[in-house]
């Protein structure tokens, strides 16, 4: 069974009724086929998942601990990493993304309302269209090397950021 296999079957499992969450720290998976991953609340803590590609309106993410994880390339548009519980209105069990390395992510038309943001690189990232509302220590700083447009949703307070124009990062080229 491939490791994409094997991710696959842990997002089908029945979580309910679990007292603690899945520990995945340090987990080794770059270039990783992860669509339609669905592992809310798991620790990804520390974890290498450069180049992934975990992109899609089915792959959810949600309450994630991605914290010093390595992200570089990884696709991730459309994916739901969402802290924002829009049906409860509240932000629980935040979705962890500080110190995470997400250069050059594909980011685009992703879920990220409510992620905490500290350190977080974002250089060259695109942003086009995502949801960045309710995120915690987002700074302008940290967004000017990406990629955002006039849908991207940033958080209340920061203002608007200019997009960036540059050369695009070399693995998507």
């Amino acid at each position: 069974m491939s490791i994409d296999a094997a991710m696959v079957v842990l997002g089908r499992r029945n979580m309910q009724g679990e007292k603690s969450r899945l520990r995945l720290d340090g987990i080794y998976l770059p270039n990783a086929n992860l669509r339609r991953l669905r592992l809310p609340g798991t620790l990804l803590h520390r974890s290498n998942l450069s180049g992934m590609n975990a992109g899609g309106t089915e792959t959810d993410i949600r309450n994630v601990d991605l914290s010093e994880a390595i992200a570089v390339c990884a696709d991730l548009r459309w994916a739901n990493i969402s802290s924002y519980d829009p049906q409860k209105g509240n932000l629980a069990d935040r979705t962890n993304m500080q110190f995470t390395t997400l250069t050059g992510a594909k980011l685009i038309h992703a879920n990220l309302q409510g992620a905490l943001m500290r350190g977080a690189i974002l250089d060259y990232a695109h942003l086009e269209g995502a949801d960045l509302r309710y995120t915690k220590d987002l700074t302008a700083k940290q967004l000017e090397k990406t990629y955002i447009d006039e849908k991207t949703q940033l958080p209340e307070g920061l203002g608007r950021v200019k997009s960036y124009t540059g050369k695009e990062y070399p693995c998507w080229k």
